[in-house]
């Protein structure tokens, strides 16, 4: 079994800061480091010092877990989407055109950059389900580890907050790429 995890991680965090010309941009680095990474954090932490624990009960985790369940179902029917596009677009290219080759090579880089934030956002939506049903789980190391015991529900509620930001920003991300390319292709 071949699971690349590991590559779709360091592919979607590289795809947030990449220019749709393929150049690293130092701003957009920045930028996600702050909007994705500790943002997230930030809210998640804020959530739960103003008590919004979760529990498995919580009207909160079913709409998260539907809303992650459906988007992730959207998404992966999207991936596919945009594979056929990419396949009939290198198909039918005419190389005597050069504004249609770096057209080509523009869209294959974008439909790489967004099949990685698609994968990485369907991984995102399946940590926040296994989260969630951590809710229900009991370890038996509350007589071990009373810490754990005490704030299980805290960081089991950290996680979920801070993946399901993640999640929606990433929808977003996503919507915005789409939303490019479709105007520059009725251009």
């Amino acid at each position: 079994m071949n699971i690349k995890v590991k590559q779709i991680l360091k592919e979607a965090h590289k795809a947030l800061y990449t220019e749709d010309t393929g150049d690293v941009s130092t701003i957009k680095k920045i930028v996600k480091i702050f909007v994705f990474d500790l943002f997230p954090g930030l809210v998640a932490i804020f959530l739960i010092f103003t008590d919004n624990i979760l529990d498995s009960s919580s009207s909160l985790i079913g709409s998260i877990l539907t809303t992650c369940s459906i988007f992730a179902g959207l998404l992966f029917s999207l991936i596919i989407v945009i594979v056929d596009k990419a396949k009939k677009i290198k198909e039918t290219k005419n190389e005597e055109v050069l504004s249609e080759f770096y057209y080509l090579k523009k869209y294959l880089r974008f439909s790489k950059h967004l099949i990685t934030k698609i994968s990485y956002t369907i991984l995102i939506s399946l940590l926040v389900i296994v989260f969630s049903a951590f809710l229900n789980l009991n370890f038996g190391l509350g007589k071990y580890i009373s810490f754990v015991s005490t704030y299980k529900l805290h960081i089991i509620s950290f996680f979920i907050y801070y993946f399901s930001i993640q999640f929606i920003l990433l929808i977003i991300d996503i919507v915005s790429d789409m939303y490019d390319v479709f105007l520059e292709e009725i251009d």
